[in-house]
């Protein structure tokens, strides 16, 4: 009775210390997820910054010049950038917490402005959705370490 008692109560012993070690990789997974997801984001927003640089530094060349400054050219690379911030928040928000939404909403919502500035050649809309972005970008990088 003893031996059966002893290897019913090993076996419980056994399978409770599996199920632990288990919910603890589970756990560090899924926050190995939402950081890949959070840098991931940032990087797309840090892109779409670096375009908008560009298109400012083009803009005052051609103005120096006398030119009207053409945008084309930024107008594909920006809805590119704006697809891609959109899918990588799309992706965030799947590994998140449920209050990261928020604020990949809002970087979504700023990297679209940022293409709809550039394709309509508005640098005055262009600086707004610039600053509206880099809000955003801080408020995911503050939210960072909860994720």
């Amino acid at each position: 009775m003893a031996a059966v008692l002893g290897a019913v109560v090993g076996s419980v012993a056994t399978g409770g210390a599996a199920f632990v070690t288990s919910l603890g990789a589970a756990r560090l997974q899924t926050r190995k997820e939402r950081k890949e997801g959070c840098l991931a984001l940032m990087n797309e927003a840090a892109a779409v910054l670096h375009l908008t640089e560009d298109v400012m530094i083009h803009a005052t060349a051609e103005r120096g010049e006398a030119r009207t400054p053409d945008y084309a050219q930024f107008t594909a690379q920006s809805l590119e950038g704006r697809r891609r911030v959109a899918k990588t928040s799309d992706v965030l928000v799947l590994a998140g917490p449920r209050g990261v939404k928020d604020t990949c909403d809002a970087l979504t919502e700023a990297a679209s402005a940022v293409h709809l500035a550039i394709s309509r050649g508005d640098e005055t809309l262009l600086a707004e959705a610039v600053g509206r972005l880099m809000q955003s970008v801080d408020a995911l990088r503050q939210r960072g370490p909860r994720i």
